[in-house]
C-alpha cells in the first residue's frame, strides 16, 4: 500500500510515501493500492480527490483564448484537407500506375508540356486548390464560431474531386 500526501487546503500531490520504506508518512494522506498508484503515476497525477479517494490529473494551464483555438482549429482543419487531398494523389498514383509523392509534385507535371499525364496531373491541382481549398476558406469566412469537426467534415465532403482516371 502507497500513501498520498497532499496539501490539506489546495489539495495538492506533495509526495508518495511507502511504510516499508519511510519512518513516518505526513499527514494527511489517502491510501492507494498499487494498481491505483501506477495509473497515477502514468496518468501525472498532480491532485488528490479527497470524496473519492483517488489522485487525478488536473490541468493547470490557464484556458486558450478564442485566437489560440481558431489558430488550433484552423490546423486540425488544413491538416484534414491535406489527408484528402493526399488520398486523391494517391488515387491518382494507383489508377495510372505512377508514383507522386504529393500534390507539389502533381503539380509539376500538370506544367510539363507533352507529359502523358498532364491533364490528369492539371486537373487534380486545380480542383486541390479552386476546387478545394479556395471553396473551404471562403465558406471558413462566413463562421461565426468554430465548427465542430462533423460540420467541417460536412462541409469538406461537398467538394469531392470526380474526375475519373
Amino acid at each position: 500500500m502507497k500513501y498520498a500526501h497532499y496539501d490539506k487546503t489546495t489539495y495538492e500531490l506533495m509526495g508518495w510515501y511507502h511504510k516499508d520504506i519511510h519512518n513516518s508518512i505526513p499527514t494527511p494522506n489517502i491510501a492507494v493500492n498499487e494498481a491505483a498508484w501506477k495509473t497515477a503515476i502514468e496518468n501525472n497525477a498532480n491532485f488528490v480527490d479527497v470524496n473519492n479517494k483517488k489522485v487525478v490529473y488536473k490541468d493547470l494551464r490557464p484556458p486558450l483564448t478564442n485566437a489560440e483555438l481558431q489558430a488550433k482549429a484552423e490546423t486540425a482543419f488544413v491538416a484534414q484537407i491535406e489527408t484528402v487531398i493526399q488520398a486523391e494523389v494517391d488515387r491518382l498514383n494507383a489508377a495510372l500506375g505512377v508514383k507522386f509523392q504529393d500534390k507539389y509534385a502533381v503539380k509539376s507535371y500538370a506544367d510539363t508540356q507533352g507529359y502523358i499525364y498532364q491533364s490528369q496531373c492539371k486537373a487534380l491541382w486545380e480542383w486541390s486548390v479552386m476546387g478545394l481549398y479556395e471553396p473551404m476558406r471562403l465558406w471558413q469566412k462566413t463562421l461565426t464560431e468554430i465548427p465542430s469537426e462533423a460540420v467541417f467534415i460536412a462541409e469538406l465532403n461537398k467538394h469531392q474531386f470526380t474526375v475519373t482516371y
